[in-house]
């Protein structure tokens, strides 16, 4: 896709940013936020693994909204948060500043519980945090996650609105993501459960010989 030349370089990186985290965050919530069944599934499959995965993937997401909602400036550095957005509505003079700053203030308000996590859990340790298990902070889910997303997306469409008349699809749209993991886990039960059914173990140990990927 080409680069439209009207959008600051600063807010193509944000907005690239962002898809990145609405992508970590679809994958967690396909597999960890479908339902009580599917997170059985990947219980039964391999639990120790898709427990670390939720993990990593919650924590990047936290991390990911935590960057994006940094101040612009922190002591003599200069950080890509979506609080830069105002100062360059002021730069280049943009019409549409005040729309523009009220969005960047919800985004920013909006998050305010994942900061909370970031700061005291995610991106250090805070000891009394660490000591209650978390129970000092305020509990987020999938939903609020999800509100956050939206609100930074509409902090940043405000931009690419005033200066193309053109916003953002966020979601992103991929056919080899966990969906393909998990219809692929579902599979592997299917035959799983045919072999306990015809108890042909000989049958098993012929198709596991014949397998492409027995040694990968």
């Amino acid at each position: 896709m080409l680069r439209d030349e009207r959008i600051p370089d600063e807010v193509e990186k944000l907005k690239d940013d962002l898809i990145w985290v609405w992508h970590y965050f679809m994958q967690f919530k396909k597999l960890f936020g479908k339902s009580s069944l599917r997170v059985e599934l990947l219980n039964e499959v391999a639990p120790l693994f898709f427990y670390t995965l939720q993990r990593l993937l919650w924590f990047e997401i936290i991390m990911g909204i935590g960057r994006l909602t940094d101040p612009h400036r922190q002591g003599p550095h200069r950080n890509l948060s979506i609080a830069i957005l105002p100062k360059l509505a002021e730069w280049y003079q943009w019409q549409f500043a005040e729309e523009l700053q009220e969005r960047v203030s919800t985004a920013i308000n909006t998050a305010e519980p994942v900061r909370a996590w970031r700061k005291k859990l995610v991106a250090h340790r805070d000891l009394p945090t660490a000591l209650h298990n978390a129970k000092r902070l305020e509990p987020i889910d999938v939903e609020q996650i999800e509100q956050m997303l939206s609100v930074l997306g509409e902090a940043i469409d405000e931009v690419y609105l005033g200066l193309t008349e053109a916003v953002w699809n966020w979601l992103p749209i991929a056919s080899q993501d966990a969906d393909a993991l998990v219809h692929f886990l579902k599979m592997g039960m299917i035959y799983r459960d045919k072999i306990k059914q015809t108890r042909d173990w000989q049958e098993e140990q012929k198709d596991w010989n014949d397998l492409k990927y027995k040694d990968a």
